[in-house]
């Protein structure tokens, strides 16, 4: 992109048809860039959803683990 903009730097000439194939260069590379990132994104926020999914699922079975050790713990005490 910023080739393209110093090409047309460099002509010194605003004329359309100096600006059009640079312009349209930059908004080629513009429209890939986002053709990559924008799935880039979903699949991030998607495997971000699943990875604190996971997580709340690990919490919660250690808490329920600890509990039950603390009950078991609290049996075999008062026996």
């Amino acid at each position: 992109i910023l080739d393209a903009f110093n090409r047309i730097a460099a002509s010194k000439q605003t004329s359309a048809d100096i600006v059009a194939a640079p312009i349209a260069e930059a908004l080629t590379a513009t429209a890939i860039g986002l053709g990559v990132a924008i799935p880039a994104v979903m699949a991030y926020n998607y495997l971000g959803g699943k990875v604190n999914l996971l997580a709340q699922r690990i919490e919660y079975n250690a808490l329920d683990l600890l509990t039950r050790a603390e009950t078991a713990r609290e049996d075999v005490a008062t026996r």
